[in-house]
């Protein structure tokens, strides 16, 4: 895995989700963290919701969404694309 600079708990691999940022160790996905807290969502809630993480971890992400937000707010409308996924179940392909 490749550690993303200068967050320590936010990592990438192409082999992972297709390469987007995840949290390191897990599959949870930064876009995931950041869709929580866009929901009202503060961080103890998110950490009760996915209690596989450390505070550290779920900080780590909300930073990294702040500095790259609309990167990742990109990340979060193609993930929520329907058409996108109806498409994809059609063609009979695996997510990677």
């Amino acid at each position: 895995m490749n550690q993303v600079s200068n967050y320590p708990h936010i990592t990438s691999n192409p082999n992972i989700l297709s390469g987007i940022p995840i949290v390191e160790g897990t599959r949870t996905p930064v876009r995931s963290i950041a869709g929580y807290f866009n929901m009202g969502m503060n961080p103890d809630e998110i950490l009760f919701g996915l209690p596989h993480l450390t505070p550290a971890q779920v900080f780590a992400a909300l930073a990294y969404y702040f500095d790259y937000k609309s990167e990742i707010d990109a990340d979060i409308a193609d993930n929520n694309d329907t058409a996108k996924w109806k498409a994809f179940a059609e063609s009979g392909q695996r997510p990677s």
